[in-house]
């Protein structure tokens, strides 16, 4: 088969994954797996063995060290490619390959003060502040934050509607009065027309790149030495209200989880249950 043929029945995967209203960052990433799969390997997809595949993440854990969840996408997505990418019957040579063990790593959980000196540290300008303020106080993502528009924002019934999220949902989250006291301020300083967040080119939104490196910066300014990013601020959403007693349920909600176990590693990182709990020594 050559690369011809092997470009087609990615163009045919494409299209069946656009049918089933997977996301453009899923698809790019399944497209980007099998090319790469290929274009590494120098297999014809006739010739490649379910011993193949698994030598092949063998090689890319060691070389890169990359996480479990990636591995697991390259075998979706070469199931996908023999699935729906070939008209004729073709051996699926990823049904039996191997996953690899589920990784029980919980993520650095940033206390209530270090959230406060990473947002008000006085070096951020109001839009940059303001950003890690609305991510923080309503639990976001990165990518619902900076594509936030000004018709999301009620400020009657102190919500935000969050359009089109992860699994194409929409779900309703509070508007913080705090954030609703910086945003008078924030309104009078910047010109906003459309999106909340303005970018740097016209008519664009803020880039979750420069987000991300918004946060970064106000970590290293603080010297913080916890291996956070700026995710690390809705685990810390989710863990606080944990502490404070918020149902389980209710947090799944606010996170747009589909399900509750999702939500349940929270109850591993917080603080309040092991506070209660007293050492056998202080018992002496």
């Amino acid at each position: 088969m050559n690369g011809q043929n092997r470009i087609r029945p990615i163009v045919r995967m494409e299209k069946y994954l656009r049918m089933r209203d997977y996301s453009s960052n899923t698809i790019t990433a399944y497209k980007n797996q099998v090319t790469y799969f290929f274009t590494r390997t120098g297999l014809r997809p006739d010739e490649v063995r379910t011993e193949d595949i698994t030598l092949y993440m063998e090689k890319v854990k060691e070389i890169t060290g990359c996480s479990r969840a990636y591995l697991v996408q390259l075998v979706s997505a070469l199931k996908c490619y023999y699935n729906h990418g070939f008209d004729r019957k073709v051996l699926n040579p990823a049904i039996t390959v191997p996953l690899p063990k589920k990784e029980r790593k919980y993520p650095d959980i940033l206390s209530k003060e270090e959230v406060r000196c990473i947002i008000n540290q006085g070096t951020l300008n109001l839009k940059h502040e303001f950003l890690l303020m609305m991510i923080y106080s309503s639990g976001l993502r990165v990518s619902e934050a900076v594509s936030l528009r000004l018709n999301d924002l009620d400020f009657d019934r102190h919500m935000i509607h969050i359009r089109n999220s992860k699994g194409k949902k929409d779900r309703y989250i509070m508007f913080s009065d705090a954030c609703i006291k910086v945003f008078d301020k924030y309104k009078n300083r910047y010109y906003l027309e459309n999106w909340l967040f303005p970018g740097a080119k016209e008519h664009s939104h803020l880039s979750i790149r420069t987000a991300q490196l918004v946060f970064e910066t106000a970590c290293h300014r603080i010297n913080l030495s916890k291996n956070v990013s700026i995710h690390s601020l809705r685990h810390a959403f989710a863990t606080h209200l944990l502490e404070d007693g918020v149902d389980l349920k209710y947090i799944q909600e606010l996170l747009g989880h589909k399900n509750i176990k999702t939500t349940e590693i929270y109850t591993h990182v917080t603080q309040t249950s092991l506070r209660n709990i007293r050492s056998p020594i202080d018992r002496w």
